[in-house]
This record gives C-alpha cells, structure tokens and sequence, in this order.
C-alpha cells in the first residue's frame, strides 16, 4: 500500500457577475464596489452612527458639508440606540425624501416621493436628531450631492450614513451584496481506482449559518479513476457583504479509500481565501455648516 497520498483536492471559488460589464470578475479577489454613474432614482443607506471625522468619499468638499453638535450622533457599538432622520431638498421645495426613526445598524430608503418624479435631487439636506424634531436635539447636519455627477461609490461613507445601494436606469440596482459560489473537485495520482469516503468544510468570515459543511452525504462512494478530474459537488450561493473589508476562508478535508478490503485510506486538505471588500482610504475633512430644522 502507498505511504503517501496521492489525492489531489480542487476547491475554487467561483466569483459573481460584474454590474458594470455582464462578465463574471477575474477571481473572487477582484471584487469591487461599482461606482454609480448616472442620476439614480433611490439611495440605500445604513445608519452606523458616529461623527462627522467618519466621511470617507470623494466628494467635492465645497459640496458634502457635515457638521456635528453635542457629541453628535451615537456611535456603531451603541446597541438599540435610534435617531431620528430626515432627508430633504435643499432647496425649500418642500420635497420629503425620507423621514422616520431608524436604529444604529438599520437601513432605510431615499426616494422621489413627488408623483410622476423618479430622480432624486442633485443634492439632499439630511438631519440627525435625538429625538423629536427640534433644533436643540440636532446631532449631524449634511448636504450630500445625490446625482452621481460627483464620484460615487458603494461603501461611501458620509457622516453617520454609509451608502450600501443605488438604483439608475442603466445600471439597475446594485448594492453591496454578492453571492459567490464554491466547486470542489479531486483527482488520482494512484494507478488503481480509488472511492471518496468523506470530505467536509470549514467556513469562516461568511455570516452564519455557513460555518461548517459535511459533503459526505453528497459525494461519499463517488469513484476517483487514475488520473482523472472528478467534479464533486458546488456549493449553493453564500452571500458576502462588500460594506466591510472581511477575509474569507475555505478549508476542507476529503478522505478516500484505497483498498476496501483492508480499510486503508489517503486523507488531503485544501486551504483557500480571498479578502473582499473596498478599503476606507478617502477620508474628507467635515467643513462646516449652521444648524436649522429641516
């Protein structure tokens, strides 16, 4: 019997479609936040808290305005803390697009609510308070340009508010979450045929439940012929999430029998990753602005 095993283990990561050309991206680790290019007709944001020093964008400092008042808003790590927010034109047209209470982590939806006009305005007013609308309850002022002419990024972050969709007519919906796929496969090096026993998975940076995954059921007794690549089996869609930079690891054991007889068996590990998800390098200084009840 061989002291060595001979079991070669293939597991790939199979990366999504890219939004901006139709093909899939070169590799899961050439995944990238698209940038918006035309006027939109929503804005996704997810409300993580904290001050004004958090902007990360790109945007023309004369246009993003951000200003803090007493502390400014709750930060990430305050757990059921909520604020209320506004969004609004700026310019006193009396358009409303988004109004509501929304806890720290949750996401909420800007929209044209005018009847018959889809595209947000060029630019919005949004206001943060701690509690009812009022002027000393103020914690975060901003006007952020919303037409994409500036450039606009997945993961932008103003303020308390991080960008995570939009929504335009060429571009469709896009937003920070894609689903990539995994494949395994497994050749013999041996010159007799060998038979898959056992191979199970050990996930990690993908949200739960996607922790641990025993194949055997799926490819145990699958034949291994000398020399020949077998497809074993392909995960369903796991779904990652481009708005925090996260390593995600793969590793997997298979186990193959050599000879049914005796029980002898060639076990082998695979070990595979990729990091996605865009770096926080465009930091924006928060210039001022005087508070108002918007």
């Amino acid at each position: 019997m061989p002291t060595i095993c001979e079991i070669e283990l293939d597991v790939e990561c199979i990366p999504p479609i890219n939004p901006e050309t139709g093909n899939p991206y070169t590799d899961c680790d050439s995944i990238a936040l698209p940038e918006c290019l035309e006027k939109v007709t929503l804005l996704e944001f997810r409300y993580d808290g904290g001050d004004c020093a958090n902007s990360f964008n790109v945007q023309d400092p004369l246009i993003f305005v951000c200003e803090d008042y007493f502390g400014g808003p709750p930060a990430i790590d305050e757990i059921g803390a909520e604020s209320l927010i506004i969004v609004t034109d700026i310019k006193g047209l009396g358009v409303n697009y988004f109004s509501g209470v929304v806890p720290i982590g949750g996401d909420f939806k800007v929209v044209n609510p005018v009847s018959g006009e889809l595209l947000i305005g060029n630019n919005v007013n949004v206001t943060i308070y701690e509690g009812e609308r009022a002027s000393e309850n103020i914690r975060q002022t901003m006007v952020i340009h919303t037409s994409c002419s500036q450039v606009t990024f997945l993961k932008d972050r103003y303020g308390a508010l991080l960008l995570i969709a939009f929504e335009n007519e060429s571009q469709g919906l896009v937003d920070c979450f894609f689903d990539v796929m995994y494949t395994y496969s497994a050749t013999s090096l041996y010159d007799f045929p060998t038979t898959v026993d056992t191979m199970a998975s050990i996930f990690s940076g993908f949200p739960p439940p996607t922790n641990f995954t025993d194949y055997t059921p799926i490819v145990g007794g699958k034949p291994l012929p000398p020399g020949e690549k077998v497809f074993l089996v392909e995960t369903d869609p796991i779904e990652i999430d481009l708005s925090v930079r996260t390593r995600y690891t793969v590793f997997t054991t298979i186990q193959a029998v050599l000879d049914v007889a005796s029980g002898f068996t060639c076990r082998q590990t695979d070990f595979t990753n990729f990091t996605a998800g865009n770096i926080d390098s465009r930091p924006t200084s928060a210039p001022s602005s005087a508070p108002s009840v918007q």
